[in-house]
This record gives C-alpha cells, structure tokens and sequence, in this order.
C-alpha cells in the first residue's frame, strides 16, 4: 500500500509505521489493510469500526444489558419463591401442629402439658 502527501505542489510518499500503516495528517487516522479491506485506525492503532460494525456493537450491547436486567429480574423472582417455600412449610407444620394439639384436647389431654 502507498500514499502520498501534497507539499508544496509536489506529491511526496507518506512513510508507514511498523504496522504498515500510513497517517493520514486530514483524517487524524492511520489508513491500513484489515481483513483484506482498507481500514481506519486511531493513533494508537485501534480498529476504527464501519458503522456496521458500530451499529452491531450498540445493538449488542443493549442486548447484553436487556440480558442482565432480565436474570436480575428472574434471580429475584427465583428468591420470594424460595421465601414463600418456607413460609408455606412453616405454616404447614403450624397447622399440623395445632391439628395435634386439637385432637389431643379432643382426647381429654392438655398438649401445653407434654
């Protein structure tokens, strides 16, 4: 890949860097060959999505966070069932309990006595 810069009328070869890339002074960004395709990167040497790519990116990661809020919401659900399980097991022991009590009371016995 070659580039060229006008300076003073005249067209001279930008030189690359290490990577291959060469830096464009009006865009900010390196030019180079990603994936067999002419790409921007920053100064750094990050890929500069397409909006595409850009555009897959936010809708993944609204997604993601749709994702996270949904198991959230199905972590807490999962908890009052599991709060409920033992309050509905306490009550059934209560109520077997005091069905005791009661036939015991029937058959002349005081179960507070026991």
């Amino acid at each position: 890949m070659q580039g060229f810069r006008l300076i003073g009328g005249q067209y001279q070869a930008i030189s690359p860097n290490d990577r291959g890339y060469l830096w464009s002074e009006q865009l900010g960004l390196y030019l180079g060959i990603f994936d067999r395709k002419l790409r921007y990167f920053t100064g750094d040497g990050q890929l500069v999505p397409t909006p595409q790519e850009a555009e897959l990116e936010q809708r993944q990661a609204k997604e993601q966070a749709l994702l996270e809020k949904k198991q959230a919401f199905l972590e807490k659900e999962q908890a009052l069932l599991e709060k409920e399980q033992v309050f509905l097991e306490k009550e059934r022991e209560r109520q077997a309990k005091e069905k005791l009590a009661q036939k015991l009371r029937e058959l002349g016995i005081d179960p507070d006595a026991i």
